[in-house]
C-alpha cells in the first residue's frame, strides 16, 4: 500500500500453526483518499508596487498538497498587467491537485504608477547663430522620452526672434499625462547676429544733367538693412551742386545701421550745362513815332542770362 497514491488496497493475512494447519485467509481492504484541497500561499506580498514602464517581475506563489506534494508548478495566474499604464492591477492565482480539489484562490494587487520625470533632449546643436533679419529661422527644439507615456512634445522656455540682434538661452521642458515635468539638461544658445551693411541705391540715374540756372532736385537715394530695416532716413549727403558753376559735379550718399556697419559712398555726377541763349527785352514800345529833325533818344533794351549775368 502507498498512502501518497489514492487507491483501493487489499491487505492479505495469514497464518500457519507449527503443525503445519493453514487458517482460512483474512482480507482487508484499505482506500486511500484524497479528500483536501492544496494549501496555496503568496510568494512576496499582496500589494506591490511597480514603476510605469518598467518590467514586472512577479514573484508567484507556492502551492503544496499533503497528498501530491508540491505543487508550484501548476499554478495558474488570471488578470492582466500593463505595465505602460497607470493603475492598479489584480492578479488571482489558482491551482488543483490531480483529484480536481482547488485551493482557495490567493491575489496580489499591483500598483503601477509613474513617478519619473520624461527625459529632454535637444535636437541638433547646443549653440546656433543666426543672421538678423533672416526669418527662415527655424529652431531645431527637443524631444523628450517618457517610461510611461512614450514620447512626448518639448516646449522651448522662450522664442528666437531673429529681427533682434543678441544672444537667447532657450531650455525645453516636457510633462507627461501624470504631471511630471523634466527639463533637459542642456539647453541651446542661439546668437542672432548683425553682421551684413545695409544695402544702398541710387535714385535715379547716376549721371545727371542741369541746365545752368535752373533749380537742382536732388532723387536722393534708398537704404535698406536686413536687420534694422529702411534706413533710407539716415543716408548722409556729402557735396552740394552749383547751378551757376558750370562743369560736372558730384554727391555722394552713405548710411550707416545702428551697429555701426556703413554702406557707400556711391555717388551722382551732375554735369551744369548752358544751352540757351540770352533773353532780349526793349525798353519802351516796339513802334515809336519820332519828328524829323529832333533830337533821338533811344530808351535802349535790357538782356537777361539764366546762367550769365549781363
Amino acid at each position: 500500500m502507498n498512502p501518497a497514491v489514492p487507491a483501493q488496497y487489499t491487505l492479505t493475512y495469514n497464518v500457519t500453526d507449527s503443525a503445519a494447519n493453514v487458517a482460512a485467509p483474512v482480507n482487508r481492504t484499505v482506500t486511500v483518499q484524497d479528500t483536501q484541497g492544496p494549501t496555496l500561499v503568496l510568494n512576496g506580498p499582496a500589494t506591490a508596487g511597480l514603476e510605469c514602464g518598467t518590467p514586472f517581475n512577479d514573484p508567484g506563489a507556492t502551492a503544496n498538497d499533503l497528498c501530491e506534494g508540491d505543487l508550484s508548478g501548476a499554478v495558474v495566474r488570471t488578470g492582466t498587467l500593463n505595465q505602460g499604464a497607470v493603475g492598479n492591477y489584480t492578479l488571482t492565482y489558482n491551482v488543483a491537485d490531480q483529484g480536481g480539489h482547488t485551493a482557495a484562490p490567493v491575489s496580489r494587487t499591483v500598483a503601477v504608477s509613474d513617478t519619473l520625470a520624461p527625459v529632454v533632449t535637444i535636437n541638433g546643436p547646443a549653440s546656433l547663430a543666426v543672421e538678423c533679419g533672416d526669418n527662415g529661422f527655424q529652431d531645431p527644439g527637443a524631444m523628450a522620452e517618457d517610461a510611461c507615456a512614450g514620447t512626448l512634445p518639448a516646449t522651448p522656455s522662450t522664442e528666437v526672434d531673429p529681427a533682434v540682434p543678441g544672444v537667447v538661452a532657450i531650455t525645453y521642458s516636457a510633462t507627461d499625462p501624470s504631471g511630471n515635468t523634466g527639463v533637459g539638461n542642456t539647453g541651446r544658445t542661439v546668437t542672432v547676429e548683425d553682421t551684413l551693411p545695409p544695402t544702398l541705391a541710387l535714385l535715379g540715374p547716376a549721371n545727371q544733367p542741369l541746365e545752368c540756372g535752373t533749380p537742382y532736385n536732388d532723387p536722393g537715394a534708398t537704404a535698406d538693412d536686413q536687420c534694422a530695416g529702411d534706413l533710407t532716413g539716415s543716408i548722409q549727403r556729402t557735396g552740394s551742386i552749383n547751378n551757376k558753376q558750370l562743369g560736372a559735379q558730384m554727391v555722394s550718399y552713405t548710411v550707416q545701421d545702428p551697429g555701426g556697419r556703413t554702406a557707400g559712398p556711391v555717388s551722382r555726377t551732375v554735369t551744369v550745362d548752358d544751352s540757351l541763349a540770352p533773353a532780349i527785352a526793349v525798353n519802351g514800345p516796339l513802334d515809336q513815332v519820332f519828328e524829323c529833325g529832333s533830337t533821338y533818344v533811344d530808351p535802349g533794351a535790357t538782356a537777361n542770362d539764366l546762367c550769365a549775368t549781363i
